[in-house]
């Protein structure tokens, strides 16, 4: 779908929320519409998102979108996720800010302005943004979420390694956790493993000494490295489908952004046949077929050899 229809998709969304008004029905619906731009934006991403805050940072990460929209993205994602289990009605202004900031990341990503209809219900708010402050945690034995932006390098003091890694937590915003557990070596092989863009949830920390905003682990602290791909059982099962298996197509079938159905590869190989043949009328069959094959092969891959050869 182009950037054009999408938008024309997603403001007529937010027009029928729009109409129900400032109730905590809307709420939960804006963020349904949230969750389907950075959806639309990972289309052709294989990695696994955990939930949609991942999603958010990694789209806010690569793209180098603006603080002010990302600050008001997350705004409205923790201002929903509060009344999806709320029984109470926002107040006109927070619905407000709320249709003002889903409108105003539907016209950052897809380079569309807001329909008038739309703006005339938020306007006379002026630059008013929503803010919505994170839910206050305790000093010690906190669990931090961390979308990993950079880490340093790694330090090794007194034999205890140890780094910092800079990044998003899905609550605290920005924030700073240095990691180390009291073991010597123990941090240098998460170190190695750590990229940009990873999640890492680690438990049991404290605020740090440096600063409100920084955290520290502990010695009882565990850290976990989330994967960036989820394996899908059904599509390495498909690798052996035949006697010989071939578990290499599993891997070939990542390089497809979206893998087509074996049906759909079909049509496309008569298609492009038949292209062929309109272009030029003399064509060997077996020629135009080559062609054909040759010009999709990639589409080719997660069906593997056994079956294209039918």
């Amino acid at each position: 779908m182009t950037p054009r229809k999408m938008s024309e998709q997603l403001f007529a969304e937010i027009s029928m929320t729009a109409a129900l008004g400032p109730t905590r029905h809307s709420i939960r619906e804006f963020r349904t519409i949230l969750e389907a731009i950075f959806r639309h934006l990972t289309l052709r991403e294989r990695r696994s998102f955990l939930n949609l805050f991942g999603r958010m940072e990694f789209v806010f990460e690569s793209q180098r979108t603006d603080p002010s929209i990302r600050a008001q993205a997350h705004a409205l994602r923790r201002y929903a996720n509060h009344h999806s289990h709320s029984r109470i009605d926002p107040s006109r202004e927070d619905w407000q800010l709320s249709l003002k900031a889903i409108c105003e990341t539907v016209t950052h990503f897809f380079d569309a302005p807001v329909p008038d209809a739309l703006l005339s219900l938020y306007q006379n708010l002026g630059e008013e943004k929503l803010q919505v402050l994170p839910p206050p945690k305790g000093e010690d034995g906190i669990s931090i979420r961390i979308h990993v932006s950079e880490f340093s390098n790694l330090e090794v003091r007194d034999d205890i390694s140890y780094f910092t890694v800079h990044g998003v937590e899905e609550d605290l915003g920005e924030i700073s956790l240095r990691l180390w557990n009291g073991l010597p070596g123990s941090m240098s092989h998460l170190h190695h493993l750590l990229r940009p863009h990873n999640t890492l949830l680690v438990t049991e920390c404290r605020k740090a000494e440096e600063g409100q905003a920084n955290y520290t682990t502990t010695k009882d602290s565990l850290a976990v490295l989330e994967p960036d791909l989820l394996m899908d059982v059904s599509e390495l099962a498909n690798c052996f489908e035949d006697r010989d298996g071939k578990p290499e197509i599993f891997l070939a079938g990542n390089l497809v952004p979206q893998a087509s159905s074996y049906h759909a590869y079909l049509g496309t190989l008569v298609n492009s046949v038949l292209d062929e043949n309109v272009r030029n009328p003399d064509a060997n069959a077996k020629t135009a077929i080559e062609i054909a094959l040759r010009d999709n092969f990639l589409n080719a891959l997660p069906h593997g050899q056994a079956r294209i050869s039918q």
